[in-house]
């Protein structure tokens, strides 16, 4: 790679893109939306506290034991209870259910003593704001980048004319992610003249949030053949892409924040933020996704000499599967993970009271209305989910599916942390409820979802991945047994239903006959 022509590809794209008025618009939107943002002098409150679990200790009365479920049911999961050492029994959950508390008081409520102490968790600093926001301008930019070229016809031009591909597309990631962290860098600089910020590591991996997010567009529309088809994809999927690695980053880096650091742009895109103290964070952080920009760009040059002009981004079926994932996994996120979101930014008072159970339900309705719209797309409804009427075979792919979700129920890790915790036991409530009608309703939409219309439109590959994305995020091992044996009963039968009825048979089992 020649580094004099991958600069002058890069003056081309931003001479081209950036001529008119919008050469002055680019750095009054920039301007407009990160100078405010570096500048004015907010109160950072970055320590949250998050309510951890009660521990309770002292002499517990027999009547315990006598309350159903008390000790091992899945009713009472929330609350642990085992003996010490010392022959002292404690309790350690979330919150005390009423029947539970009246037992351990018994006659003497001064033999029972509560202790609740408060974790800190620490927040991103204003730079992950800064980051986050120069990234998401430049979505537009990239759609009209390398599809403009072709809708142009000036890419067949480009690639004769003695650069190589790796050059081209090179120097469209230097043009776009050169801007973006040259902006990301500058508002930076403001809010540590302005002494709103210390300076630190923390800057090493800011500008490689938006040239990483920038080689992301490109990969995604890097066989669009118009700016619209483009524009459609990275609008809808970069944002989400990038939102959902952060996430991801957030909710290890609480466990772990040199694992969370080498998640590929979601830990640069934390780490821009000064959350994870030490030097290790921010340098784990900058290599992986230094290393994943470079071999995005390899990728996509590669990519680019074999595909013929024209072709569509994303397949129309893998398009849609792409979007009801998206749709299902807002759902599932917004009922479920509210509750531990709130707790974080201090509504703990609130955020105890929500039991997960109406969470379920209404991701469960809201992952119906997405079958639902599936089901419409297409003049055979039941096909559009993987239904066809019933063989005698299908008993025996059932009884597979029954005995692999059993076994799913005891592959899993437990979530270290009061955050992971508390995020895997109201997951973990969607994935096997505790009543039965919630189980039907869970089971139905979920499989209908992801082992029928997802698996059908995308591949049991595809299906599996995301609904294990979706449904068991912190806890990935349940998730991939699940995954992997729901996905071969459909696979091998030919029918999303024998995946509902042998997950509803599975659940039922864990729940009140191993419980």
């Amino acid at each position: 790679m020649r580094l004099s022509r991958v600069i002058a590809v890069a003056r081309r794209d931003l001479a081209v893109e950036t001529k008119g008025r919008r050469g002055i618009a680019v750095p009054i939107l920039f301007g407009a939306l990160l100078l405010p943002i570096a500048a004015i002098p907010v109160g950072e409150e970055r320590l949250a506290s998050v309510e951890p679990p009660v521990l309770v200790y002292g002499d517990v009365p027999p009547e315990v034991s006598g309350i159903p479920g008390a000790l091992i049911g899945r009713r009472w999961d929330a609350v642990a209870l085992g003996r010490d050492a010392d022959g002292v029994l404690h309790a350690r959950g979330e919150f005390l259910p009423p029947k539970l508390r009246d037992a351990l008081d018994g006659d003497d409520p001064a033999a029972v003593k509560t202790e609740i102490a408060y974790e800190r968790v620490v927040l991103p600093r204003r730079s992950f704001l800064l980051a986050l926001l120069t990234a998401s301008i430049l979505v537009g930019a990239v759609a009209e980048s390398l599809p403009g070229e072709r809708s142009r016809k000036t890419l067949e031009t480009l690639l004769t004319a003695g650069i190589t591909r790796l050059e081209l597309i090179g120097g469209k990631v230097l043009a776009w992610g050169g801007l973006g962290a040259v902006a990301t860098l500058l508002s930076a600089s403001v809010a540590v003249a302005l002494g709103r910020m210390p300076l630190g590591l923390w800057v090493l991996p800011l500008p490689l949030v938006p040239v990483c997010t920038v080689a992301v567009g490109f990969w995604f529309v890097r066989r669009a053949g118009d700016v619209v088809g483009a524009s459609t994809v990275t609008i809808r999927i970069v944002p989400a892409v990038l939102g959902g690695l952060g996430l991801l980053a957030w909710a290890v880096g609480n466990g772990s924040p040199w694992v969370a650091a080498a998640i590929p742009l979601g830990g640069a895109l934390l780490a821009s933020g000064d959350t994870w103290p030490g030097i290790v964070p921010p340098l784990v952080a900058t290599l992986s996704t230094g290393l994943t920009t470079a071999a995005l760009v390899g990728l996509i040059a590669r990519d680019l000499e074999s595909d013929p002009i024209g072709r569509e981004v994303i397949s129309g079926p893998k398009l849609a599967a792409a979007l009801f994932v998206a749709m299902a996994g807002l759902a599932h996120a917004s009922s479920l993970l509210g509750p531990v979101l709130w707790g974080v930014a201090g509504n703990l008072g609130l955020a105890n009271g929500l039991l997960p159970g109406p969470g379920v339900q209404a991701s469960s309705m809201l992952m119906l209305l997405i079958v639902a719209v599936a089901a419409a797309r297409e003049s055979d409804s039941f096909g559009a989910l993987g239904l066809r009427r019933p063989k005698p075979t299908d008993v025996l792919a059932v009884l597979a599916g029954v005995v692999g979700v059993v076994a799913a129920s005891f592959a899993s890790f437990p979530a270290h942390g009061v955050i992971l915790s508390d995020l895997g036991r109201r997951l973990g409530e969607a994935v096997f409820p505790s009543d039965l009608g919630l189980i039907v309703l869970a089971v139905v939409a979920q499989e209908l979802l992801f082992r029928g219309a997802i698996q059908r439109l995308a591949g049991p590959v595809a299906a599996g991945v995301a609904s294990g994305l979706v449904l068991c995020p912190v806890d990935p091992l349940r998730g991939l047994v699940l995954s992997a044996v729901l996905g071969g009963v459909v696979h091998f039968s030919g029918s999303s239903a024998n995946a509902v009825i042998a997950r509803v048979l599975g659940c039922a089992i864990v729940t009140f006959a191993l419980s």
